[in-house]
This record gives C-alpha cells, sequence and structure tokens, in this order.
C-alpha cells in the first residue's frame, strides 16, 4: 500500500497521468528548477549519493510544498526513490486539517518508522514535516522515537541544512 501512495505520489509530480491544469502546474514548478531563481537559488552539490523518499498527503497545498523540498534537494544533489526500502531518507509530509488525511500521515509515520528502526535497512533520517508536524510536533516525537527531523510549513526552504545538521550533529531536530 505505501509502495502504491509513494509511486502514484511520484507519478504526479513527474507529471505523469495528469489533468492538463495538474500539468501546467507542474511545469511552472519545472520551469523554477530550470531558472535556479529567487528562494530556488543553491549550489548544486552532485557528489551526493543519498536516496530520498517523500510521501505527500492532503491537499494541494501539500502537494506544492513537497515540490518545493524535492527542488531544493535536487539541487542540493540528492536522487529520489519510490521505493521506501532504498531511501537513504524518507520524508513523510502531513496534513493537519483533512481528518482522513490526519489519519492516513499517523499510518505513513507509523510504517515509515518501521524502516528507521531496523537497523538493516539503509534509512538513517525519517523526517515529518507538513502543518500536522507543526501542530502536533511533542506528540509525534512522543508516539514515534524514530523521527529524527520535524518540520513546519515554514522550513522548506531551509531542509537541506537541517538534514545536513542533522547528519553532522548526529541529532535530532524539531523546528
Amino acid at each position: 500500500n505505501l509502495q502504491k501512495i509513494t509511486n502514484w505520489k511520484y507519478r504526479r509530480i513527474k507529471g505523469e497521468n495528469m489533468s492538463e491544469k495538474q500539468q501546467e502546474k507542474t511545469e511552472v514548478v519545472q520551469e523554477i528548477e530550470t531558472t535556479n531563481v529567487g528562494l530556488y537559488k543553491q549550489k548544486k552539490d552532485t557528489k551526493n549519493n543519498m536516496l530520498v523518499g517523500l510521501i505527500s498527503l492532503g491537499c494541494d497545498k501539500n502537494r506544492v510544498d513537497s515540490e518545493v523540498m524535492l527542488t531544493h534537494l535536487k539541487n542540493a544533489g540528492y536522487k529520489f526513490t519510490s521505493d521506501a526500502s532504498s531511501a537513504d531518507i524518507l520524508i513523510v509530509n502531513t496534513c493537519g486539517f483533512i481528518s482522513g488525511a490526519r489519519s492516513e500521515s499517523m499510518d505513513a509515520i507509523a510504517e515509515l518508522s518501521e524502516y528507521r528502526k531496523d537497523p538493516n535497512t539503509r534509512c538513517k533520517r525519517l523526517i515529518v514535516t507538513g502543518c500536522m508536524a507543526q501542530k502536533r510536533s511533542n506528540q509525534t516525537r512522543e508516539e514515534f522515537p524514530e523521527v529524527d527531523i520535524i518540520l513546519g510549513v515554514d522550513q522548506y526552504a531551509d531542509i537541506v541544512n537541517i538534514i545536513n545538521t542533522s547528519f553532522k550533529k548526529k541529532k535530532k531536530i524539531v523546528r
């Protein structure tokens, strides 16, 4: 089920099986990626070999926020995977407003926590982002001690630096 959700999210982000309006939104994001202006301007780091898996749950704003995070990560040299078992970093972009998405977010965090717990998997960081993470950061930390980083909605532009800090200082980060 997680694989199905993840694959669907990546198809949407890549522009496959999308309506014309969704395709236009994706093209705008792709244009921002190629021009690297303003907020998106970052030096490319081609030495980075880490694979990131991302699940975006909830509203369309979360999808756009996920695209922003993916752009920053891509510009920093991260690669992406739809296979959670092969990811070095797993991100769940949560929703706190749609009740179905809240429970789906909790389920996704619980499922991905298993990858973080298991020392035989590649997962080195589990990141929870979004409005639910922001509203319920203490509860998320208590229920899921495997979560390494919790970010609110205003932290996406700094995701690369936050991840790097987490690896360098070997500590959990809540913002």
